[in-house]
């Protein structure tokens, strides 16, 4: 992870069953113009949206972060939460604690915590809450939350943004997603997805590499109507803490017509779909034509626990979900979803990184057989694309 000079941050004052069994960062500024975060990687000044050339790029081969690329990947559903509701143990953090003794950097292999770490940016779907305190939230199977001390596991990881636009955002009552909020400011993590209102749940995250302006906007479409979990996880209003929900989708669509304006590339974050369900159901398919419409230029989803397709719409690359990545014992296959943007022309390269959760760690899967298996599984499941076997790189048919 490349180090961040924070510049700017707006004031942000149902899941698979799970098995049961320390810098601080500055405090953050209001923008002037209301923008949301902003993050200088390169060490200049951002200013909004830059010019960029739209002509197709001519590299070949792995893009790697400072040769004129800029390299964001991205990881699905990720737990630290010790507990899950009615007292109940979480298998996953007792295997931290108890066999790597809270080293989180032992449940990932090396060579996929390289990529996490040399990424400019790398984000993750934050999916549980960061408090001690709350009341789990009536009728909830489980209820997620951690020990705040824990958010420094993602400082780590090399975790430079978080989605918190999910179904367990608010496990723990509106106190639990405050001060989710709050613990995150002081490790200075950025977030998006939800806040103290609407105002700040719809804020983009904004950050510059080599000057160029690029943007990230969340949002969530669980729990869905009809589920027994159904309006648990609280909508962020005009002035009452929630997340940003995306079933009616025209605060989200606004947010990220505001976020494409003041950015040369948007990315959309989004919890959506069927949970282990591997093909993507209507309304993903609908929201991601929307998404592009209105501005994104890549959609990353997660929730469903398991990897789904990836397709382009509109010409823009979309993945439906990218699994588990650290979240429970279960052996899921997964994934590190790259896309690598030439700076000059603002084309992106995409990649899919095969990667495995097994016996509580996450690897990168490097034995031919099985990575071979994982890509071809995840070429079957999608639309009109073709994954390269040793690059992982995801081109069009």
């Amino acid at each position: 992870m490349i180090s961040l000079l924070l510049m700017l941050q707006a004031c942000a004052c149902g899941g698979e069953s799970t098995d049961a069994s320390a810098g601080t960062g500055s405090a953050p500024e209001v923008t002037p113009d209301g923008r949301g975060i902003i993050l200088d990687i390169s060490g200049g000044e951002v200013t909004g949206r830059t010019d960029a050339p739209t002509s197709g790029s001519d590299e070949t081969g792995p893009a790697l972060p400072g040769d004129g690329t800029a390299v964001f990947r991205f990881a699905g559903d990720f737990t630290q939460a010790e507990e899950g509701g009615d007292g109940v143990a979480m298998s996953i953090m007792s295997v931290l604690d108890n066999t790597y003794g809270g080293d989180i950097t032992r449940v990932f292999s090396d060579d996929l915590l390289s990529l996490m770490r040399d990424a400019d940016v790398f984000m993750l779907n934050n999916e549980f809450t960061y408090t001690d305190r709350g009341t789990p939230t009536a009728g909830k199977h489980w209820t997620f939350r951690a020990d705040p001390s824990r958010v420094a596991n993602l400082t780590r990881l090399g975790v430079d943004v978080v989605g918190l636009a999910n179904n367990h955002a608010f496990d723990w009552g509106e106190v639990s997603l405050l001060d989710t909020i709050d613990v995150l400011d002081r490790e200075g993590i950025p977030h998006v997805g939800a806040g103290a209102d609407l105002a700040a749940a719809k804020k983009a995250a904004y950050f510059t590499v080599e000057g160029k302006v690029f943007s990230i906007v969340a949002a969530t479409s669980v729990e869905k109507e009809g589920d027994s979990e159904f309006g648990m996880t609280r909508a962020a209003t005009a002035d009452t803490p929630g997340v940003l929900n995306t079933r009616e989708p025209e605060e989200t669509l606004d947010a990220i017509r505001t976020a494409s304006e003041n950015s040369d590339f948007c990315f959309v974050f989004v919890h959506w779909g069927t949970e282990m369900q591997e093909t993507p159901d209507a309304e993903q398919k609908e929201l991601a034509a929307l998404y592009v419409e209105a501005g994104a230029d890549a959609v990353i989803g997660a929730h469903p626990h398991i990897l789904q397709g990836i397709e382009y719409v509109g010409g823009k690359p979309v993945i439906y979900s990218m699994g588990n990545f650290w979240f429970n014992t279960k052996e899921r296959e997964t994934c590190l979803f790259e896309v690598a943007v030439d700076t000059a022309t603002m084309e992106p390269r995409v990649f899919f990184h095969p990667c495995l959760q097994r016996d509580s760690r996450t690897v990168l899967v490097t034995d031919s057989a099985r990575r071979a298996q994982i890509i071809d599984d995840e070429i079957a499941r999608s639309f009109d694309i073709t994954i390269e076997h040793i690059t992982g790189e995801v081109t069009r048919k």
